[in-house]
């Protein structure tokens, strides 16, 4: 199998890059972090959805309130697991930026 022929850059693009004009993509290290903040944005609305689900149990199959209360503990060690993986895996992204900041736009 032969990969595909890459289109030679314009000079366009390289004057630009020579200028020192920001890449429209942004490095992986950022983008990561962005979207580790962006997921860490919604774990409560998950925690939220995960704790409700005993609301929506019908009420035409009785469950014992033992079994409601094993289902919600577990939802809670389950969201403290998250927010450990979460932790964890905010100490290892690349950079300096906490991810308080990323709520600035960085672009010109």
């Amino acid at each position: 199998m032969t990969t595909p022929p890459t289109e030679p850059r314009s000079p366009a693009r390289s004057r630009a890059r020579a200028a020192g004009a920001p890449s429209i993509f942004l490095q992986r290290a950022s983008y990561r972090r962005r979207r580790l903040a962006d997921a860490a944005r919604l774990l409560p609305i998950f925690g939220l959805c995960i704790v409700f689900v005993p609301l929506l149990w019908s009420s035409d199959t009785p469950v014992s309130l033992s079994g409601a209360l094993i289902y919600i503990f577990s939802a809670w060690v389950t969201l403290i697991l998250v927010v450990a993986v979460f932790g964890a895996l905010a100490r290892r992204v690349e950079g300096d930026a906490p991810l308080g900041d990323l709520d600035e736009d960085t672009r010109p």
